[in-house]
């Protein structure tokens, strides 16, 4: 346990021993951080008669920890998506997702469309920390894309779960 002030700093390492049952190729784990509670003084009584509240509330944040043994390049594809409006009337994509690899993946996904006369991609929605746990081969995810009715070129759909992999798929908006 340790406990810092406001604005201060600490450094935390972490030892991860993988033991002789574990035979996969990621060790996934989660840090937790709590704010403890503040010590005050109980409030004053004053002579007015009624009912006081204090409410304290106490903040933790949960990280995802994910160590991996072996280098492996993410194998993702679309594999199909579809455009549906929902009951509040906003359009959503929903994209399918394969993943060939034995580890996770964590990355974003964006739409795209092109502009009929001037060939520029436009960004019309956008889903970050999308997951694939290495157990997981297929999900479906889904983005809220913007101002739909302006747009009715095409769609490009672009995952990026590193900076060293693209893969696009296109359709036309017709569809």
């Amino acid at each position: 346990q340790v406990s810092l002030q406001p604005g201060e700093r600490q450094v935390v390492k972490l030892l991860i021993r993988k033991n002789n049952q574990m035979n996969l190729d990621e060790y996934r784990s989660h840090l937790r951080f709590l704010a403890l509670p503040v010590e005050t003084k109980a409030p004053e009584q004053s002579g007015v008669a009624g009912m006081a509240l204090r409410l304290d509330v106490l903040t933790s944040y949960t990280i995802p920890i994910l160590y991996r043994t072996v280098e492996v390049q993410p194998q993702i594809n679309i594999a199909s998506f579809d455009i549906k409006k929902n009951a509040v009337d906003k359009t959503e994509i929903f994209v399918t997702l394969n993943k060939k690899s034995s580890t996770s993946i964590i990355g974003s996904l964006f739409a795209y469309i092109k502009d009929k006369e001037t060939g520029k991609s436009i960004r019309v929605g956008e889903l970050n920390s999308v997951q694939m746990l290495h157990e997981t081969e297929q999900t479906t995810v889904k983005i809220i894309w913007q101002n739909f009715e302006t747009y009715l070129p095409y769609l490009t759909l672009i995952h990026i779960p590193s900076p060293r992999d693209r893969q696009k798929s296109r359709m036309p908006s017709s569809a």
